[in-house]
């Protein structure tokens, strides 16, 4: 056992180490807080910012990307040595590394993400807001209910709401969102999309069911596993339950849907049991799905001035991806190396071809959607909107990079000309809007990097026309 004296000189060499100890602490609390930069990209800057917090002995360090999201991106990795910050981001493969700098209050460093950004952060408060003006707020001029279809074989309880207008009901719209992991507000770049069209709607009369995707937000199920006649199911589910509610007897009930959701709304306008009595297709996909994609390349491309010569190496590659997928499905990981090998050896291996194959990463390009991929390229919406019955509003936009307007417009014309129009009792209206992107705001290049820039969420004459469609007006 110790003596009293021997305690008494532990004791006292511990308080020495925490008294010593003490200032390192202090002066690394003075890194903690809010720190904010702004990145160049192109014509234009996104907003970075860094949350320092020093918690359980250790420092954590969470980015957001405040004009594109919500989410948050913890740091994998934080190391501080004096003055010197060392930051890692596995999970977007990034990097930081700066020097604080007491005196000016910046960190001033470099920011690796692909591209190398210069950077000086200087301390915030609290978070900046993000300019949203059309998203609503309350208290909203109409009613909100929770929606929930229950879970059926093979289909699982989804989750969504229910908007209700204060005046006479004059329609019901479902809408159905576009391709990705989103919540029933489809928010991208933080536009919640949906809630800022649900409202309009609403408002002028039309009753509105939104709805997070299977697995996601409150809705049941996986969607990693997923295919698009997947989120069509899920989209028929609810649709038959919206019929089936008495407050809705003898209103017309449809769809409304973006890109992919557009898409499902053609697959549910040829389906006898689903039978909605109107469909918006909103950047909908009318040609191939595979050739869809392939055209995708060439426009994100060329709006981003990327070189011709650039530009066809990329398509070719992606029409190889799209190839590979509509001949071997879901065995496409299987043997793509193999095939890959046998294509390459025709290529000129300076070539920019190459290039892109020297860098591609297929398990990074393919796994994340890859039940929804196998399944997209495949489909053909001609067969869908040749058996449609119900009435057809077609929207567009000029600029849209995601989903060529004129030439989906100029294909629903063929698969539905006037003749066959008339056979059937079938109302088609297209309407493509000048300078409008694939979210339908007004934009300068098209390109999905501006989304997070553009203030506007949606044009208010895209959500007029709609509201004034669906109410009657075709």
């Amino acid at each position: 056992m110790m003596s009293r004296v021997e305690v008494l000189k532990i004791i006292k060499s511990c308080v020495v180490v925490i008294i010593l100890g003490l200032p390192l602490v202090l002066q690394a609390q003075n890194i903690s807080g809010y720190w904010i930069d702004t990145l160049k990209i192109g014509h234009f800057q996104l907003r970075l910012v860094v949350h320092i917090v020093e918690q359980d002995y250790r420092y954590h360090a969470d980015l957001y990307s405040i004009d594109q999201t919500d989410a948050v991106v913890p740091a994998s990795k934080v190391e501080i040595a004096g003055d010197t910050i060392s930051i890692v981001y596995n999970m977007i493969n990034a990097k930081f590394k700066g020097i604080f700098n007491s005196t000016t209050d910046k960190i001033n460093g470099i920011f690796k993400q692909g591209e190398v950004y210069q950077t000086s952060f200087h301390r915030l408060t609290t978070l900046p807001a993000v300019e949203r003006p059309q998203t609503p707020l309350p208290p909203y001029q109409y009613t909100e209910e929770e929606w929930t279809v229950a879970a059926a074989k093979n289909s699982p309880e989804l989750k969504g709401t229910l908007t209700l207008p204060l005046i006479p009901c004059k329609a019901v719209a479902v809408l159905v969102a576009g391709s990705g992991p989103v919540t029933r507000n489809e928010t991208i770049m933080r536009h919640e999309v949906f809630k800022v069209l649900s409202d309009r709607l609403t408002q002028s009369g039309i009753a509105v069911i939104r709805y997070d995707k299977r697995g996601v937000g409150e809705s049941k199920g996986d969607y990693a596993k997923a295919t698009v006649f997947d989120f069509a199911e899920d989209a028929k589910r609810v649709l038959l339950q919206a019929k089936k509610d008495k407050r809705f007897k003898g209103v017309p009930i449809g769809i409304v849907g973006h890109s992919e959701g557009g898409l499902i709304a053609e697959i549910l306008a040829a389906d006898k049991q689903a039978s909605p009595d109107y469909v918006v297709l909103m950047a909908a996909p009318v040609q191939q799905c595979g050739s869809l994609l392939v055209d995708q390349v060439r426009m994100l491309m060329q709006a981003s001035d990327v070189p011709a010569e650039e530009v066809e190496a990329g398509v070719r590659q992606q029409q190889f991806i799209v190839n590979m997928l509509q001949k071997y499905g879901e065995k496409t990981l299987d043997v793509f190396d193999n095939e890959l090998q046998q294509y390459k050896q025709q290529l000129d291996t300076n070539g920019k071809e190459w290039q892109l194959w020297k860098d591609f990463n297929k398990w990074k390009s393919l796994l994340p959607s890859y039940p929804w991929l196998c399944s997209f390229v495949n489909i053909d919406p001609e067969k869908y909107i040749c058996r449609s019955r119900c009435d057809i509003l077609f929207l567009g936009g000029d600029k849209d990079v995601q989903v060529p307007a004129v030439k989906n417009a100029d294909l629903l014309y063929q698969y539905l000309p006037e003749d066959v129009l008339l056979k059937k009792k079938q109302k088609l209206r297209v309407i493509v809007f000048t300078d409008r992107n694939h979210l339908f705001q007004t934009c300068t290049t098209g390109l999905p990097y501006e989304y997070t820039f553009i203030s506007e969420t949606m044009g208010e004459d895209v959500m007029f026309a709609i509201s004034k469609w669906i109410s009657g007006d075709r």
